[in-house]
């Protein structure tokens, strides 16, 4: 048990210390590591806060070094540099003053949002007619080509619509993040304050962590 209200896995490095103070930078730090596991669908449980170097040197970690694992795969979902992406560091900081804002979050949440719904998704249908404009080619290599677009053409439409699919997801992510946030501000039960340890079926599933 610690004297912070809370699971330790969601808590920051302060949380933990026999003289620890609760306030809302601890909840930013774990609305972080809650978006962790919301994009990579991955329970985030962090790596030792150090370790010993060939020279046997005690080397510490950072909060988000100790959860670098699950952030690549926050990465490679969204961009480095994306506003949830850029959200996630701050929180993760170990620095407490440097950690972000509800507002600052809230400002994020929005940006991410914007690009998700600003996303086109074209899939670029080639017209057969261009395919005949050509007089020098046989009615075979004529043939040959339109089946090659169409196929081409059924493979755009594929990743159009695997990226729609994407596109959903990221904009439940947002959503549920924001409905924490707004728990936040709104005085609620600390999000910190779930112990409950999901199973492997839930991650896999995609199943939501966050109480209803």
């Amino acid at each position: 048990m610690t004297k912070a209200p809370g699971a330790s896995i969601y808590m920051p490095p302060e949380a933990l210390e026999d003289e620890s103070r609760y306030d809302i930078t601890i909840d930013i730090f774990s609305l972080g590591v809650l978006a962790i596991f919301t994009v990579s669908q991955m329970f985030p449980k962090p790596l030792a806060a150090a370790y010993m170097d060939r020279s046997r040197k005690i080397v510490g970690r950072t909060e988000l070094e100790r959860r670098g694992n699950y952030m690549q795969e926050v990465t490679r979902q969204f961009r480095e540099g994306h506003p949830l992406v850029q959200m996630i560091q701050r929180c993760l900081n170990n620095i407490i003053e440097e950690r972000p804002t509800i507002q600052q979050v809230m400002g994020w949440l929005e940006e991410a949002r914007a690009e998700v719904e600003d996303g086109e998704y074209d899939v670029n249908k080639l017209s057969l007619a261009q395919l005949l404009q050509s007089r020098n080619l046989s009615i075979q290599q004529q043939r040959i080509q339109i089946s090659q677009k169409d196929g081409e053409t059924r493979r755009l439409h594929e990743q159009n619509e695997a990226l729609k699919q994407q596109n959903d997801v990221k904009t439940a992510q947002v959503a549920s993040l924001e409905e924490q946030v707004q728990a936040l501000r709104a005085g609620k039960t600390p999000i910190t304050s779930q112990k409950t340890t999901p199973t492997p079926k839930q991650a896999v599933s995609g199943a939501s962590p966050f109480p209803s």
